[in-house]
């Protein structure tokens, strides 16, 4: 929207003719401000003005102004909007780089003689989960989709050795993460030492929510007998510790010889978007 104001002030002192025949200075001004209408609604507008004045000096007279009023409020809407995105942006870079520096911090504690190794591949695992937050919009990720991902070296596996089943619930983006991660750290294992490291062994991930309770689970059977590990890994914190702190949760992690069993259970509203179905 945009207005055009036109203004005469003229000396009533002076005759018409010889006010118009005055030399003129000129003096112009921009601003941004807020208005607010009879309506009760705030707008922004953007005025630009240029002032013709009588003569120069501390007593000089206006003797025209010519003006225009836009409406900016959808542009200065969309600066607001850059920079809150900009602010989250710089969060989220803060928190990742947090994630990072624990993680190779911890690996290299944890892991000296195949640091590079494991770094990488839990990078890569961090990586996947951003990848589908950014191509969700960071609204959330659907558990399946966070699933396929983690588990892509098994892709070949998933529906015949490897059963990923649960409703159609999408994951808060700070859950998407943890649990990610955690799986990532599953599947990493089982494949190693677990039920993904022979040509028979078989892995269930199921999910669901009932009532406020959201649930999801990670079970290895027919595979290599296990027991539980000798000392605290840093796969084990990812998958116990990180998991509980991030969701407010409790998570059941056990070594039976028919393979591990993962199971991580918190409130609805720490887990799940809102809007997701829980039928």
């Amino acid at each position: 929207m945009l207005g055009l104001i036109t203004l005469h002030f003229l000396s009533p002192s002076l005759p018409l003719s010889l006010s118009l025949s005055l030399s003129l200075s000129l003096s112009s001004y921009a601003h941004e401000y807020r208005i607010l209408r009879r309506d009760g609604e705030v707008r922004w507008v953007d005025a630009h003005g240029l002032a013709y004045f009588e003569s120069a000096g501390p007593e000089r007279r206006a003797a025209s102004f010519v003006g225009t009023v836009a409406d900016i409020t959808e542009r200065k809407a969309r600066e607001e909007q850059v920079h809150l995105l900009m602010r989250e942006i710089n969060h989220r870079a803060k928190n990742m780089l947090s994630v990072v520096d624990a993680i190779a911090h911890q690996t290299a504690t944890r892991n000296p003689e195949d640091f590079i190794e494991r770094f990488s591949q839990r990078i890569q695992a961090l990586s996947a989960n951003q990848d589908l937050l950014v191509r969700c919009d960071w609204v959330g990720v659907e558990i399946q989709d966070l699933a396929g991902a983690q588990l892509s070296h098994f892709t070949d596996l998933i529906g015949t050795r490897i059963v990923v089943d649960g409703p159609k619930l999408r994951l808060k983006p700070a859950a998407a993460q943890a649990i990610g991660l955690a799986v990532h750290e599953l599947a990493t294992n089982a494949g190693k030492y677990g039920a993904l490291s022979t040509d028979r062994g078989r892995v269930d991930i199921r999910w669901g929510a009932d009532g406020n309770t959201f649930t999801v689970g990670w079970t290895e059977r027919e595979g290599p007998s296990v027991s539980a590990p000798q000392k605290l890994g840093f796969g084990t914190i990812v998958m116990k510790a990180m998991a509980e702190r991030s969701l407010d949760g409790t998570v059941f992690l056990d070594y039976p010889p028919s393979g591990v069993m993962w199971c991580l259970t918190c409130p609805v509203p720490n887990a799940l978007s809102a809007g997701s179905d829980q039928d």
